[in-house]
């Protein structure tokens, strides 16, 4: 007989922001129950490294299980280890991978207890990596970690929430050869992939702690080098590009001469790999190499020092490193010399990090400096910025967020463009109170 409920043809991607959103209320209101949460995305777009994050945030630390094919199958099981007391009498207990599996006893550790809407609630986030590369057997433990709660003969605590991740089906990552019907039944898989101004808010918080350098990130930028991040991993970028620089910059002992040529050497390797997997998958379209980026990356490096060439981190915007002057006076140089592009990516990259549900609250000295630039930066580019702060937090429900746009508006309402940016607003909320009633008739037609 044929099944009743078929949806059959292209599936959805969702951003990884989104992704982000599904983990945090599967924590915070699911229950444990027997089914696993999976994001399946390409190798590299920060899957694995964002559902940690969230677990973090919520302040839980995850237990994390470094892929069941990286398992040997007695080490997954959890069988058996030697434990020598405080009197040094030994005894053998199971539990040989808890720090990959999670025990009886973390159900008491406060580390797993939160505060939601006001209740106490414990949750044991298990994040499987490369959820799909085991063998059979590994699965039928997967299978039973789902279906009974237990791995081989270790129960997991009842406040367990499992999470996924894994690789699309391909020759090179990911074979689900071993997975049957009934792991898949009690899995959710969401196809996930990395955009880029979310990878930027990761990027600059990086930076901000002083581990990805400033250069690569404001590179990646600028509009010309914008296309190159859409022919690599958010990894190669985080990693093989941007890393690799930090380290090899950093070096006093490394001449100039020598970082290119590491440099290059890296970046060929990783190119190298990339156009051998396309031809196993014969994947066809725009291609990046080596020397071609490295090209662009020297041209936009080539001004040295000299700061007027380059736009300003967001991160710099709100913490002036060289004195809010210099930047008042980049940007009315900047303005007279024609080079509003530099202004735009500024602009641009600090409402990236202001958008960041995890961003400061302003203080009154940032939301002045910030206005001032604004101020700077022409009607059309400050109107929109305001309603793009007003809108994303307001969609991401962040108290920060609109503290943040009430005190930049107020003092933006001292500048002149303040008038400008009030007839954009009060135009926007017309139209979406038209679009809204629009709407209503329509579904009250219907």
């Amino acid at each position: 007989m044929a099944s009743p409920v078929t949806q059959e043809g292209f599936i959805h991607r969702i951003p990884m922001d989104d992704w982000a959103s599904r983990v945090r209320a599967f924590l915070l209101y699911g229950n444990p129950s027997q089914k696993m949460l999976i994001a399946e995305g390409e190798a590299g777009c920060g899957k694995s490294e964002i559902t940690v994050q969230v677990c973090r945030e919520l302040g839980l630390e995850p237990i994390i299980c470094p892929g069941i094919g990286a398992q040997q199958m007695e080490e997954f099981l959890a069988l058996t280890k030697l434990e020598v007391d405080e009197h040094g009498n030994g005894r053998v207990i199971q539990g040989v991978c808890e720090n990959n599996i999670p025990t009886a006893r973390m159900s008491h550790d406060v580390k797993y207890r939160i505060t939601v809407d006001g209740k106490p609630k414990t949750v044991i986030p298990w994040i499987i990596d490369e959820c799909f590369t085991g063998t059979t057997g590994q699965m039928n433990q997967l299978r039973a970690a789902l279906t009974f709660r237990k791995i081989g003969s270790i129960e997991l605590p009842p406040e367990t929430y499992i999470i996924g991740t894994t690789n699309p089906e391909s020759v090179e990552y990911s074979s689900r050869r071993t997975v049957d019907a009934a792991v898949m039944d009690r899995c959710a898989v969401y196809r996930v992939y990395m955009e880029f101004e979310a990878h930027m808010r990761y990027l600059a918080s990086l930076e901000k702690s002083g581990r990805y350098p400033q250069v690569c990130r404001m590179f990646l930028r600028m509009p010309a080098s914008k296309r190159f991040w859409e022919l690599a991993s958010p990894r190669f970028w985080h990693s093989q590009f941007g890393l690799t620089w930090q380290e090899l910059s950093s070096d006093p002992g490394i001449s100039e001469d020598k970082r290119i040529v590491l440099f290059k050497a890296e970046l060929e390797n990783y190119f190298q790999i990339m156009a051998h997997r396309s031809k196993l998958t014969e994947r066809k379209g725009a291609t990046l190499s080596a020397a071609s980026l490295l090209t662009e990356f020297q041209k936009f490096m080539s001004y040295g020092s000299d700061p007027k060439y380059y736009p300003i981190s967001g991160n710099d915007i709100l913490a002036p490193k060289n004195g809010k002057e210099e930047q008042v006076a980049l940007f009315e140089g900047w303005n007279k010399a024609g080079q509003h592009n530099l202004i735009g990516v500024t602009i641009q990259d600090t409402l990236g990090i202001i958008g960041d549900k995890n961003c400061d609250e302003l203080d009154t000295e940032q939301a002045e400096h910030l206005a001032t630039l604004l101020d700077l930066s022409g009607g059309g580019l400050v109107s929109q910025f305001c309603m793009d702060v007003f809108t994303t937090q307001r969609d991401g429900n962040n108290p920060t967020g609109t503290k943040n746009f009430t005190r930049l508006m107020k003092a933006l309402s001292t500048k002149s463009v303040f008038s400008e940016i009030q007839a954009t607003i009060k135009k926007q909320g017309e139209l979406s109170a038209a679009v809204k009633a629009e709407k209503n008739r329509l579904s009250k037609k219907g």
